[in-house]
C-alpha cells in the first residue's frame, strides 16, 4: 500500500482550485510572490515527495511492517490491527485537527512538523527493534502497535498539510504535473534503493535487518522534513470558521458528491484490510522466503510510477474526479 495525494480541484472538474475543508478562501487566494517563487516551491515539493517516497518503501505497511510484526507476534488478529490503526490515524486525527491547520498562517510549517513527527516515530521503531530482545514480547508488540498508530496520525496530518500547501503554492494547472513527476521519480529512486539494500538486509538473521529498514525510513522522512524549510510562503490569514463537527455534519448531510465519495472510500478500505496478510500467506502457504518481499515491493512501487503520469495528465486535463474514476476502475 502506498501513500498518494490528489490535486485539489472543484467538483465540476474545472481547473480552478477548490477551497478544501481545512483551508479558508483567504489562504487559498494567497499566492507566492512571483513566478520565481512558484517554480522554487514546485521543485521543493517534488524533492519533498521524492525523499518521502524513498523513506516510505522501507516501511511499506502491506509488506515490511506486517513481516516485522510477525517476528514479535505471529497472531493473525494482531496483524489484522494494522489496517485499523492505519485508517483511524489517517482519517480521525486529521478531521479533529483540520480547523487548526486552516488557521495556520504558514501551511508549509505544518508540513515540516508533521514530516518531522513521522521521522520521530520511525526513530522510535528503530530504537525499539534494536532493543526488542531485552523487552517482554507483549510490551514490544504493544509498543510497536502504539508507534504505528502515532505514525499514521502524523502521516494523515502530513497528507492533509501537503494538499493544503500544494493548494496554496502550486497553481491548479501544474498540480497534475507535480503528481506525475514526483510519482515517477520517487518510484524510480525507491526501487533503486530497494534492490540495492533490501535483499541483503532481509537475509540477516535477528534484529539487525529490520533495524536498518526502519533507520532508512527515518532518514528519508528527516530529509523530507528538512526540505520543506525551503518553501517560500507568504503568511495567510483566515477566519476561525465553523466548528469542525458542525462543518463536517453539514457536508455529509448536504453534499451528494461527498456522500458518493465516502461510499467509494469505504469499499476501497474494505479491500485494504487484507493487505497485511498477503505476505504471511506468501511465506507460510507458498513457501516464499523473506527475500521474495523485495519483488513485491518493486512491483508495487513500479505500479505507482506507471499510474502517476496517467492520473496526473487526467487531473490536469479532465479534473480530479475523472482521475479518481479511471484509477478506481
Amino acid at each position: 500500500m502506498t501513500r498518494t495525494s490528489w490535486s485539489q480541484q472543484t467538483p465540476d472538474d474545472s481547473h480552478e482550485p477548490a477551497t478544501p475543508l481545512n483551508a479558508s478562501p483567504a489562504s487559498q487566494a494567497t499566492q507566492p510572490d512571483g513566478p520565481a517563487d512558484e517554480r522554487a516551491n514546485f521543485r521543493t515539493l517534488i524533492a519533498f515527495h521524492l525523499a518521502l517516497r524513498c523513506g516510505w518503501i522501507f516501511k511499506v505497511e502491506s509488506v515490511i511492517v506486517p513481516a516485522a510484526l510477525d517476528v514479535l507476534s505471529g497472531a493473525g488478529w494482531v496483524r489484522g490491527l494494522l489496517p485499523l490503526l492505519n485508517k483511524l490515524g489517517q482519517s480521525l486525527v486529521p478531521l479533529l485537527l483540520a480547523r487548526r491547520l486552516r488557521a495556520a498562517p504558514r501551511k508549509g510549517r505544518v508540513l515540516t512538523c508533521t514530516a518531522g513527527a513521522m521521522a520521530l516515530c520511525f526513530g522510535g521503531f528503530t530504537l525499539l527493534w534494536a532493543t526488542r530482545t531485552n523487552l517482554p514480547a507483549v510490551l514490544a508488540t504493544a509498543s510497536f502497535l502504539g508507534l504505528y498508530a502515532l505514525f499514521f496520525a502524523a502521516s494523515g496530518l502530513n497528507l492533509l498539510a501537503f494538499n493544503t500547501t500544494q493548494g496554496k503554492l502550486v497553481p491548479a494547472r501544474r498540480r497534475g504535473k507535480l503528481l506525475w513527476v514526483s510519482g515517477v521519480g520517487g518510484s524510480v529512486l525507491a526501487v533503486l534503493l530497494a534492490v540495492t539494500f533490501m535483499p541483503g538486509w532481509l537475509a540477516i538473521d535477528g534484529s539487525r535487518g529490520f533495524t536498518r529498514f526502519f533507520a532508512m525510513a527515518t532518514l528519508g522522512f528527516t530529509i523530507a522534513a528538512a526540505l520543506t524549510l525551503l518553501l517560500r510562503e507568504t503568511p495567510s490569514t483566515s477566519s476561525s470558521g465553523p466548528a469542525t463537527w458542525r462543518l463536517i455534519g453539514s457536508v455529509v448531510r448536504g453534499d451528494a458528491a461527498f456522500q458518493r465519495a465516502t461510499i467509494v472510500s469505504m469499499l476501497a478500505v474494505t479491500g485494504q484490510l487484507l493487505f497485511p496478510h498477503y505476505q504471511w500467506v506468501g511465506q507460510t502457504v507458498f513457501g516464499f522466503d523473506r527475500t521474495n518481499l523485495v519483488t513485491w515491493l518493486v512491483v508495487q512501487t513500479t505500479a505507482v510510477g506507471v499510474y502517476s503520469p496517467v492520473s496526473g495528465v487526467i487531473c490536469d486535463r479532465l479534473g480530479t474526479r475523472k482521475a479518481v474514476q479511471v484509477m478506481v476502475a
